[in-house]
């Protein structure tokens, strides 16, 4: 693969190298649909997965677009943007694209509106048996479209992406995320946008953010909408590659996955396997939460936390896994009819509210470095905590410092 930096070595890729048609799209090698120890990461791999992390907010007149696209063997390709007024201008642009098999991005991987795309933030995510199986980046495209964007009249603006890697059905990219906040002057209310990126691990992961206002999900103008990009997630006639979604403790799909925004049927393939809440989905949740998938469209990846939150509630958490070990959360997005916080500092003092409750985990690793809890730290009192070194005299001193 002329374009791809594969970081782990062939041997362990070598089981992955099999007729296409031998193996169920989305899977990496047979294994049991149960959640399985992760094998230990190797030392070159220091891009541990630590869940989803905030990158963008913005408080005031927005509107969100979010469309995905990836298809196998197709060097060019299409993706959507939503114009929602004629006043409309795009105040940020990201796209983010994600790989399989050990692919890495690069600065020729991938073309929007015919200039490459560079990456600003890469993140890894493991499988077990597999670490380092995906690779996600995300770039600040604004430059790129905004101009076309800017200029064409409300409704749906086609944008060419063009992935210049060639891919195999064992490594390669699954596809890519464009996501476009605009703002909109004319809007009667505020709203809050909301992205995170990063890697959430197969075997369960949370995030949340603070309402700074609660929702009264009562309200004729009450809004909680989030949406999630997945890859690697293949479902048709009930292949059961999925995910399970639950949001401050009632679950809201166990359909999460699928194909839908690359090749939503039986003939897709490695290469065309992500889905992202956008364009073309509506924010109506799953009615029968407890399912597992039928096809790519049992669940859209587009939800409202309406039904979920209470007026009281001061934080939306929300927990996902994976139990068929192998799909990719690498993005979600929120807008909410008020203030949110995702840094989650509840009371101000700069320590996260996580951090103070499960300790400050510097290198994501899984272990805590700082045990902040037990030196009692509390995420609702402001806590101050002091550190102090020396440095002793040396042969040719005369003090420690």
């Amino acid at each position: 693969m002329k374009a791809f930096a594969v970081a782990l070595g062939a041997a362990i890729f070598a089981s992955l190298i099999v007729p296409a048609a031998a193996q169920t799209p989305g899977t990496a090698s047979p294994q049991a649909n149960v959640i399985a120890k992760p094998a230990p990461r190797p030392s070159y791999l220091d891009d541990a997965p630590t869940g989803l992390k905030p990158f963008y907010r913005v408080f005031g007149k927005y509107q969100l677009s979010v469309d995905a696209t990836g298809k196998f063997a197709e060097a060019k390709n299409r993706i959507n943007v939503a114009k929602p007024s004629a006043d409309a201008v795009v105040a940020k642009a990201y796209l983010m694209a994600t790989t399989f098999g050990g692919a890495r991005l690069n600065a020729n991987s991938i073309d929007l509106n015919g200039r490459k795309v560079t990456w600003m933030a890469t993140q890894i995510n493991d499988i077990p048996g597999l670490s380092g199986f995906f690779q996600s980046g995300l770039a600040d495209v604004t430059s790129l479209i905004k101009a076309k964007v800017d200029a064409a009249p409300v409704g749906t603006i086609s944008i060419a992406v063009t992935e210049n890697d060639l891919e195999h059905q064992t490594a390669g990219v699954d596809g890519e995320t464009l996501v476009v906040v605009f703002k909109t002057p004319s809007d009667p209310r505020p709203r809050t946008i909301a992205l995170l990126f990063g890697a959430q691990k197969v075997g369960g992961d949370s995030y949340e953010l603070l309402l700074e206002k609660p929702i009264d999900p009562a309200s004729r103008f009450a809004r909680a909408q989030m949406g999630l990009g997945i890859s690697f997630s293949y479902q048709f006639n009930g292949t059961p590659q999925y995910s399970l979604v639950t949001v401050n403790g009632t679950r809201v799909s166990s359909a999460a996955g699928g194909q839908d925004d690359g090749v939503p049927a039986a003939t897709a393939s490695n290469g065309a396997l992500i889905t992202a809440g956008g364009v073309g989905d509506e924010a109506t949740n799953p009615t029968r939460p407890d399912d597992l998938p039928l096809n790519p469209r049992s669940d859209d990846e587009r939800y409202t936390l309406l039904p979920y939150i209470k007026k009281t509630d001061a934080k939306i958490r929300v927990d996902t896994v994976n139990p068929s070990n192998d799909d990719n959360i690498f993005f979600a997005w929120f807008e909410l009819s008020t203030e949110a916080n995702l840094d989650g500092d509840e009371d101000g003092d700069g320590l996260k509210d996580s951090w103070e409750t499960s300790g400050y985990d510097h290198n994501g690793d899984g272990i805590v470095d700082v045990d902040l809890p037990a030196m009692g730290a509390n995420p609702r009192r402001k806590d101050l905590f002091i550190a102090y070194a020396w440095m002793k005299k040396g042969s040719g001193e005369t003090a420690t410092h």
